[in-house]
């Protein structure tokens, strides 16, 4: 069974939705307090990303983490290139993985931004501003 959750911020007019995908439920919380001007969908997985990503052709960006169970972070960003809808959709890869080989990987598939977690306001705000401005 797969669940995502919309989350609408009441009370103000959002026209993006980020996709804020990780197994933490502590972690997708702590991304989604600093969205404050998009609707939010929520996945803890790859799998319930791809469905959501499937339903909503007009996701702005993604947050992903690498390491989650049934479907990774790389799967996902691979399969996320293939999608005619989401191939040029921003791909920021939060993960506690920090090596280089992983960076590289990732990179190579073509992720927007990377930034090793625990993330921070301004690191957020600023992957935001860069990509959709």
């Amino acid at each position: 069974m797969i669940f995502c959750f919309l989350r609408i911020n009441w009370g103000i007019t959002v026209n993006k939705i980020a996709l804020v995908v990780d197994d933490s439920l502590t972690a997708r919380k702590l991304v989604c307090q600093y969205l404050k001007d998009f609707q939010i969908i929520e996945a803890s997985n790859g799998l319930e990303a791809l469905t959501a990503l499937e339903e909503h052709d007009n996701i702005a960006i993604v947050f992903m983490d690498l390491n989650m169970p049934w479907m990774g972070g790389v799967e996902l960003l691979e399969n996320i290139k293939k999608m005619p809808t989401h191939q040029d959709t921003p791909v920021c890869v939060l993960t506690t993985e920090s090596s280089h080989k992983a960076l590289a990987q990732v990179k190579e598939i073509g992720v927007s931004s990377f930034i090793v977690k625990p993330a921070n306001k301004e690191q957020i705000e600023s992957v935001v501003q860069a990509l959709c401005p």
